[in-house]
This record gives structure tokens, sequence and C-alpha cells, in this order.
């Protein structure tokens, strides 16, 4: 097995994404009193975060298939 692992989310986005999300999640469930707006920007952060880990998933396996192309195994 290689050494290769997928790549993770800076922490700063992760940070930034998390107070970005609470911060208009108050807002809108306090200011606004629409916590269908929180869940729905929930649910888009979660299928945001669904989509690049899927992206990743994708790059490995054709970086995988170039490898066993070109016969370049690290067995």
């Amino acid at each position: 097995m290689s050494g290769w692992s997928p790549p993770s989310p800076p922490r700063e986005l992760a940070v930034g994404f998390g107070v970005a999300f609470v911060v208009v999640t108050l807002y809108a469930i306090l200011v606004q009193n629409a916590v269908l707006w929180a869940i729905l920007l929930g649910l888009l952060v979660g299928l945001g975060y669904a989509l690049w880990r899927l992206l990743v998933a994708v790059e490995a396996i054709a970086d995988g298939v170039h490898r066993l192309a070109d016969g370049s195994d690290d067995r």
C-alpha cells in the first residue's frame, strides 16, 4: 500500500467556513426568524464538502490508473 493520502482542506478554510456558517445561521434564526434558511445553508455546505471529496476520490482513481498504465506500480 502506498503512503499517499488524500488532501484535506486547509484548517484556515475549514475554520472560516465554520465561523461564516455559525454567523449566517444565527442571523437566519434570530433576525429573520427563518429556521429553514439555516437548514438549507447547512445542506449546501454539506453538499459542497461531499462534492469536493468525490472530486478528490476521482483524482486518486485516475492517478492510480495512470500509474498502472505506465507500469510504474510502487509495490
